[in-house]
C-alpha cells in the first residue's frame, strides 16, 4: 500500500476536533462484573475443553484468509476448524483401508 493510501486510511480514524466528546455512561459495579463473567479474570477467551498438541502448518495466504473469514462467520476457532478438517481427512484413509 502506498504512503498516500496509508495516510488517507489513517486520516479516517482521526477524530475531528469540532465534534463534542461523547459523555460516558455510568455502569453499576455488579453489572460490569456480570458482563466480564462474574468478576473472574482467570478464564481466557476461546479456552479449549481438552488440552491439545500444537501443530504449525503453512498454507497459501488466500486459503488462510478464507479460513479466517469462514471461522469468524461461524463464530468458531481456527483450532476447531483445523481439528475437524484433519479428522475428516484421516477418517477418509481409515474408511478406504477398511473397505478394501
Amino acid at each position: 500500500m502506498s504512503k498516500s493510501k496509508k495516510a488517507a486510511v489513517a486520516a479516517g480514524f482521526n477524530r475531528r476536533k469540532s465534534l463534542p466528546t461523547p459523555k460516558r455512561t455510568s455502569v453499576a459495579v455488579d453489572a460490569g462484573d456480570r458482563f466480564i463473567g462474574g468478576g473472574s479474570h482467570t478464564a481466557t477467551r476461546g479456552k479449549r475443553k481438552k488440552a491439545g498438541e500444537r501443530l504449525t502448518i503453512y498454507v497459501p495466504p488466500e486459503l488462510a484468509e478464507a479460513v479466517r473469514v469462514r471461522c469468524a462467520q461461524e463464530r468458531r476457532s481456527l483450532s476447531d476448524a483445523g481439528t475437524e478438517a484433519l479428522s475428516l481427512w484421516i477418517r477418509s484413509f481409515v474408511n478406504k483401508s477398511t473397505s478394501e
